[in-house]
């Protein structure tokens, strides 16, 4: 053997005879750093390696290298392999289908991981796994910690060796939770002390069991970090140089609650809604929840990306909503308090059955309006439809539902597809009488165009137009002929406008359109009559102004409601990516699912847990409390490529589950939703105003009157003129 070289032993899990120790082999070699090796049927492999080469992380590279399909690689029990560690540990939620997965995000995510290997082959959702890793470049500690900040749930068995040594166990009250993001800011601020192990914390019990290492971290600076978030801490029990059976890297399964409806808020506290302008991602509304979690006074934070808005539930004895703003302020934000009154307020419609009479409205009118969060309620009999006015965060509509119908009369939820599909009718037959004005405005526009033309060009003198008789020539038959239809046909719509708008004292271009129209068609009619009369030659006349106005006038309103058709069936489109139903979960102490539903999306109140499977659509905005997955959230921001999902993240309603099978708790719900957001902003560029357009719409607001102004001052000048000058007005006409 070359002494120049250096010698990696490895056991290959997998290797039982010469065909599989010869795939081995040939994997082997593609390393640049081997120069040798030989690999036994026994599953022993001897590796000579270049001796200029690092010897660690060639074993580390070799180590991954060859772990591939059935084969899994592992350092030799000699005394070259002294720094290498073995851990068990059983993986909550983890099915086999997943394996490949979960060692794949383990190798790439944790530098010094040696060998990963499943030891469990049949269709449990908790998994064990052995890990063997450098000793040298992590602890046990760090790669537990590692394997909670990527949302795994771990739990280690207590013949572990040397794993006991400094841990403690300690039971903690906690006082002040109102819900379950306090629960979810605790147990943030917790995890992010050094030395935590674990948490788990349930917002029924109020008892936290924290689990940390003494060496690292002391009790008093736990009990501290809680008070600081405005809670008060009592410890009950702790057990110090504990070996625990099991523990918890991550507070999961910890999310046991009921689906009932939310009872109204605690005594003292209030809620406030702040406008915050600045946040770019995900990572500005962490910043300000994380911060103002932290203050005392303030219980619970919300904060919605695309509406831009915050929800802070505060006690008014420690700070005022103007402090919050400053707050958010301080942390590089623009925050403006909006109008509290109107802020968490959300309307629905509901389809009432089995009324008969006046005495059925009235009853179902009493029993909901006493219900706490219903602000206002109004049934049509007629029409068996109620209109309901509620605050979301303290009733939902899915508990409005049944309460009309546990009073006997049957209720659904009415969706707003209807009232959609009625715009969309409407928008359309807008756009149809548009292109028939225009159509027909054309029609005889052109040829009034051409005929008047052609008179212009063979008759350069008026005087000199032929004549059916005195005060009647065939130019002007012919264009009175064209310009009737169009005045009497295509513009009876703006005769209909330009009246409702003069009917509330206002007027707009439709009134300017009649009135040019109106005088043009109705002097070239007047001043024919008149010369026939007198005998005297065919006069001027302006039954061109008609036809042409109303083409040109038509062809740019047909346009406009063309593009607005376009922009709706985007906006349809958009709609209909909205999820139609989700399942809702129940659990019980333990974390398990001992109920589940489906429910219509339009139902999901705040804070409903919901289960989503592989291929589903997240039914709304929420945070996942249970399981791992990727995301598809083109739906959002464009990007193709899946966005890893853990404990705690953000999920956004409408994009698509790849992978794995999560629990995830509702935080925005109906109009709250950044889908729901996304239409409201397409709505809204529908109707809202640019600098430019609010400043033209200024002038037009003076615009017909100013028009008026100086054509009655024109049409004065000319009359005075005429009487006093005509010679010398004749003079200039020539």
């Amino acid at each position: 053997m070359n002494t120049f070289t250096k010698v990696i032993r490895l056991f290959i899990d997998g290797v039982c005879d010469e065909t599989s120790a010869d795939i081995v082999d040939a994997r082997v070699r593609s390393i640049v750093d081997v120069v040798e090796c030989q690999v036994f049927p026994s599953g022993l492999c001897t590796i000579q390696v270049a001796p200029n080469t690092q010897t660690t992380d060639t074993e580390l590279r070799l180590l991954r290298h060859l772990t591939f399909d059935k084969y899994r690689a592992m350092y030799a029990c000699d005394a070259e392999s002294s720094h290498v560690s073995r851990i068990e540990i059983l993986l909550i939620g983890v099915h086999k289908l997943n394996y490949h997965y979960v060692s794949d995000r383990l190798y790439q995510a944790i530098q010094g991981l040696v060998s990963c290997r499943f030891l469990n082959d049949d269709d449990n959702d908790d998994s064990r796994v052995e890990l063997k890793y450098d000793s040298r470049k992590l602890s046990r500690f760090e790669l537990l910690s590692m394997m909670h900040s990527l949302g795994y749930s771990a739990q280690i068995d207590q013949n572990e060796s040397n794993f006991g040594s400094g841990i403690v166990v300690v039971q903690i009250r906690i006082e002040g939770m109102h819900c379950n993001s306090c629960v979810s800011n605790i147990c943030a601020t917790i995890e992010d002390l050094p030395g935590t192990l674990g948490i788990k914390l349930t917002f029924q019990e109020s008892i936290a069991t924290v689990t940390y290492d003494s060496r690292n971290l002391s009790l008093t600076q736990i009990v501290t970090e809680i008070e600081k978030l405005g809670f008060k801490a009592a410890i009950i029990s702790d057990q110090h140089e504990t070996e625990p059976s099991l523990f918890e890297v991550n507070n999961q399964n910890d999310f046991a609650r009921t689906t009932q409806a939310r009872k109204k808020q605690s005594d003292g506290i209030e809620t406030c809604f702040i406008q915050v302008e600045g946040m770019t991602c995900t990572s500005c509304v962490d910043t300000i929840e994380r911060n103002l979690s932290k203050v005392k006074g303030i219980h619970s934070v919300l904060v919605a990306l695309l509406a831009q808005r915050a929800e802070v539930k505060y006690d008014p004895e420690h700070l005022l909503p103007s402090q919050i703003a400053g707050l958010i302020k301080d942390l590089g934000f623009r925050a403006q308090i909006l109008d509290t009154a109107t802020r968490g307020i959300d309307i629905i419609n509901a389809n009432i059955d089995g009324m008969t009479c006046a005495s059925c409205v009235n009853k179902i009118e009493r029993h909901i309006k006493s219900l706490s969060g219903v602000k206002s309620i109004d049934i049509a009999l007629l029409t068996h439809r109620g209109r309901i006015k509620y605050d979301t965060s303290i009733i939902g509509p899915r508990d409005i539902i049944m309460q009309i119908t546990n009073l006997g009369f049957p209720a659904t939820l009415l969706s707003d597809d209807y009232k959609n599909d009625d715009l969309a009718k409407l928008q359309e037959k807008t756009t149809k009488k548009w292109r028939n004005t225009f159509l027909m405005s054309t029609l005889f526009g052109i040829p009034a165009m051409v005929v008047m033309l052609l008179f212009m060009f063979k008759w350069k003198d008026h005087d000199s137009v032929p004549q059916i008789r005195d005060g009647l020539s065939y130019e002007n038959v012919i264009m009175f002929g064209l310009a009737t239809p169009v005045q009497i046909i295509c513009g009876r719509h703006f005769y209909v406008n330009a009246y409702r708008s003069l009917k509330h004292k206002s007027a707009n271009m439709d009134v300017l359109i009649v009135m040019a129209t109106t005088i043009a068609y109705a002097y070239s009619v007047l001043i024919i009559v008149v010369n026939i009369i007198l005998k005297l030659d065919s006069p001027m006349t302006f039954f061109d102004v008609p036809p042409m106005l109303f083409l040109f006038v038509a062809l740019g309103r047909w346009l406009e409601n063309v593009v607005k058709g376009k922009t709706s069936q985007a906006l349809k489109k958009l709609m209909s990516l909205q999820p139609l139903q989700g399942v809702l979960v129940k659990l019980d102490e333990r974390g398990k699912i001992i109920e589940e539903r489906v429910i219509l999306a339009q139902l999901i109140q705040r804070g409903d847990l919901l289960k989503v499977v592989p291929g589903e659509t997240v039914p709304t905005d929420g945070r996942i409390v249970d399981g791992t997955t990727t995301c598809d959230e083109s739906l959002i921001t464009g990007e193709s490529m899946p966005v890893d999902k853990v404990v705690g993240a953000q999920v956004v309603g409408g994009t698509k589950n790849l992978v794995g099978s999560i629990i995830m708790q509702a935080t925005h719900v109906g109009q709250e939703t950044a889908l729901k957001q996304i239409i409201k902003l397409v709505e809204d560029a529908q109707t809202s105003k640019a600098p430019i357009q609010e400043l033209a719409d200024k002038i037009a607001g003076v615009f017909v009157p100013f028009i008026l102004i100086i054509s009655f001052a024109t049409w004065v000048i000319y009359v005075i003129i005429g009487y006093t000058a005509y010679d010398s007005l004749k003079k200039h006409s020539s």
